[in-house]
C-alpha cells in the first residue's frame, strides 16, 4: 500500500446534540483536508449519528412496559488525489426493543440494517474505469427483521450498479429449496442445491437486484399449536461478463457479452397439531404437515430459456 508524508493538513469537527445532553440525539462531524509532500489534496469527511428514544406504556395490568428506540449510523468519503479514487461507505444500524425482547432490528450483524459502498477509480488510477455502488450483497442483504412472538416477518435485499458484480443469479434461499426439494423435517429425499447449482463469479459489470421476504407465524392455544413459513424471493441480473461462458458450447452467451437472467420464487408451508402431556408421554404429536413451492427462473438472448419447477407434498398423522 503507497504511504505518502503529511506536509500539512486541517480539520474541523463538530459535536451536536438534543438540549438534553443529547440523549435524544447526537452526531459528530468532521471534515478535514491532507496535503502530501508529493502534491495532493486528500479530503475527507467523517460521520456518526445517533437517535435514541425511550417511552413507558401503563399496562391495564397495572404494570408498565419500556420500549427503546435506538438508530445509530456511520458516513466515511474520502476523496484521494494521490492514489486517485473516490470512496464513501455507510453504515446504518437499528434495535428496537419492548422490555427485553427485540421487536425491530437489522438482519446483519451488529443490528446492522443497510451497508452500502461506493467506489469510482480516477485517471491514473490503476483500474481508471472502474466503479461500482453496492448497497448490500447476495451473501449479505441489508434489511430488517421485525418480531411479534407470535409472528415473525423478514424483508432484505441487495442493490449492486457497476464492476465487479455477480455474474450470475444466486441460488435461492436455503429455506425455500428445502420446500421446493423436500429436504425439510418429516420429508424424504432431495438436495436443497439440484435444481440450480451455478459456480458465481464476481468478474461482471451491469446491474443486480434482489428482494427476499420471510414471513413466520406461530400460534399456539393450547393443547393445540399452527406453524406456518412463507418465503417470497425475486433475483434480477443484466450484466456483461466476456469470461462468463455457456456449459455445452463454451460460446459467451448474449450480445457484445451482455446476457440478463432472474428466477421468482415462493413457498409456504404449514404444521397443525396437539402438545399431549399425561403421565409419560411428552411432547408434539403432529396431524398434518404439507407445503407448496414453485420457482421459475430463466435467461436471454441466445441463448433464451426458461425453467420452472414445482412440488406439493402433505403428510397426515405421519403418512
Amino acid at each position: 500500500t503507497p504511504s505518502f508524508s503529511s506536509h500539512y493538513g486541517m480539520k474541523l469537527q463538530g459535536l451536536f446534540g438534543s438540549e438534553n445532553e443529547g440523549k435524544t440525539y447526537n452526531m459528530l462531524l468532521a471534515v478535514w483536508a491532507q496535503f502530501n509532500t508529493s502534491g495532493g489534496p486528500n479530503v475527507g469527511l467523517d460521520g456518526d449519528m445517533r437517535f435514541m428514544g425511550e417511552s413507558v406504556t401503563q399496562l391495564a395490568s397495572g404494570g408498565t412496559e419500556t420500549t427503546t428506540k435506538s438508530v445509530w449510523g456511520d458516513v466515511h468519503f474520502v476523496y484521494n488525489s494521490q492514489e486517485h479514487f473516490v470512496q464513501g461507505n455507510l453504515n446504518a444500524f437499528v434495535n428496537v426493543k419492548v422490555d427485553d425482547h427485540k421487536l425491530f432490528y437489522g438482519k446483519l450483524p451488529g443490528n446492522k440494517m443497510v451497508e452500502a459502498e461506493f467506489f469510482a477509480a480516477m485517471a491514473g488510477h490503476a483500474e481508471s474505469e472502474k466503479w461500482y455502488l453496492k448497497i448490500g450483497t447476495p451473501e449479505a442483504k441489508a434489511g430488517a427483521i421485525f418480531d411479534l412472538k407470535i409472528k415473525k416477518s423478514e424483508i432484505t435485499a441487495y442493490l449492486m450498479v457497476g464492476h465487479g458484480l455477480p455474474n450470475e443469479v444466486p441460488s435461492p434461499d436455503p429455506g425455500f429449496m428445502a420446500m421446493l426439494n423436500g429436504a425439510e423435517d418429516g420429508f424424504i429425499g432431495g438436495s436443497t442445491s439440484s435444481a440450480t447449482n451455478k459456480a458465481i463469479t464476481y468478474s461482471a459489470t451491469g446491474i443486480a437486484a434482489g428482494v427476499l421476504i420471510k414471513d413466520t407465524f406461530a400460534f399456539n392455544y393450547q393443547p393445540f399449536y399452527l406453524n406456518v413459513d412463507a418465503i417470497i424471493g425475486a433475483d434480477v441480473n443484466i450484466t456483461q461478463d466476456d469470461k462468463r461462458k455457456c456449459r455445452e458450447s463454451g460460446n459467451t452467451p448474449g450480445v457484445d457479452g451482455w446476457y440478463g437472467s432472474g428466477q421468482l420464487y415462493a413457498g409456504i408451508q404449514g404444521a397443525f397439531g396437539i402438545y399431549v402431556d399425561i403421565w409419560f408421554i411428552e411432547g408434539k404429536f403432529e396431524f398434518l404437515r404439507g407445503s407448496i413451492a414453485l420457482l421459475m427462473n430463466g435467461g436471454l438472448p441466445n441463448p433464451s430459456w426458461f425453467y420452472a419447477k414445482g412440488a406439493f407434498k402433505y403428510k397426515v398423522i405421519g403418512l
